[in-house]
């Protein structure tokens, strides 16, 4: 039996995919978003669809890159579809046993925190560091 995606797919444009979220991250920006503060990006609205990075699954492609079946990470929308334009996508290892850590430990919060330690903290040895899950994801 072959799967139909719940997207019409005479509307997805050349270049663009549309995916199945598998995990999608809930980070602190998701907050500035809301603010209606113009950021790096622009602000979601009442009635817009909250993004936030995830991993999706390719179900329809009309993308050269991108087959349907294929794993991918960015910024995509909370909600069961998306979709999106192929070229924001970043294709993930077919064979990754643990996509969930690229919104996890490799996610923006991952991320911020290794940056902070190696590029602002630089560490020397012998000195301690407090790690707090109060501080938020970052710690």
């Amino acid at each position: 039996m072959k799967f139909v995606p719940p997207i019409p797919t005479d509307e997805i444009k050349d270049g663009e995919v549309a995916v199945r979220n598998l995990y999608i991250s809930i980070d602190a920006t998701n907050r500035v978003w809301i603010s209606g503060v113009r950021t790096y990006m622009p602000p979601i609205n009442p009635g817009d669809i909250m993004k936030g990075l995830g991993v999706a699954e390719v179900i329809f492609s009309k993308n050269a890159s991108l087959k349907p079946g294929d794993l991918v990470l960015g910024l995509t929308y909370w909600q069961k579809y998306s979709v999106l334009p192929g070229k924001t996508l970043t294709k993930l290892p077919a064979q990754d046993p643990h996509p969930e850590n690229y919104v996890g430990v490799l996610g923006v919060s991952g991320l911020t925190a290794f940056f902070g330690f190696d590029k602002i903290g630089k560490l020397k040895a012998g000195e301690k560091v407090v790690v707090s899950a109060a501080a938020g994801a970052v710690g």
